[in-house]
């Protein structure tokens, strides 16, 4: 018998990290479709039962609550990183193009979409809304250092609803609509910044 228990310790699988459950959630929810993300869809798509899950979390609200926690410090971290390399005209415009747009639109359309039904899941979006707002505030004073506060708030407001607008429009395309029309606006901030009568 104890044979027979120690052989089976030894092909015992060892439990799903926290991260499983999370990179699980977002397959589940990649068609933009929060609903998939119940308990027995998340178990099996890790390969385990639920024991494990409440071992993690406790119950579902506490998976979300920790799974909007998640979602929320990647992004955040992410858009923090860019803000230390917005100092310059040519740096600015390189992040545009990559660091703050290169992210996975279709998980950032799917949370939005479920934040208006859950708490938790809204407030992780308005962080991110926070930390969004303050990075493109950022950007707009290196292309355009001369322009006055409230302005640099209002271009920073239609900056971030541009890249909004483009994932609720179609997740998939997000990144190259939104880095097009950015870019197209950013030439435009630069030209309202510019002294009059230098450019066309």
């Amino acid at each position: 018998m104890e044979r027979s228990d120690t052989a089976r310790s030894q092909y015992r699988q060892p439990m799903p990290t926290a991260d499983a459950y999370f990179a699980a959630a977002q397959e589940l929810m990649a068609d933009g479709d929060p609903s998939r993300v119940t308990i027995d869809a998340l178990c099996q798509r890790v390969g385990t039962t639920s024991g494990s899950y409440y071992h993690h979390f406790g119950s579902h609200d506490g998976f979300v609550q920790a799974l909007a926690k998640d979602w929320g410090d990647r992004v955040t971290t992410g858009l923090e990183a860019a803000t230390p390399h917005t100092s310059d005209l040519a740096a600015t415009r390189r992040l545009i193009n990559q660091q703050i747009l290169r992210q996975p639109h279709k998980q950032e359309a799917a949370f939005r979409a479920w934040a208006r039904t859950n708490p938790a899941i809204r407030a992780a979006v308005e962080r991110v809304d926070t930390v969004r707002a303050q990075v493109s505030r950022d950007m707009v004073s290196a292309l355009a250092p001369g322009l006055d506060s409230k302005t640099i708030t209002s271009y920073a407001e239609i900056a971030s609803l541009v890249l909004i607008g483009a994932q609720a429009h179609d997740p998939n395309t997000a990144a190259d609509v939104g880095a097009r029309s950015l870019a197209a606006f950013a030439s435009l901030i630069e030209r309202a910044d510019a002294p009059s009568g230098s450019g066309s």
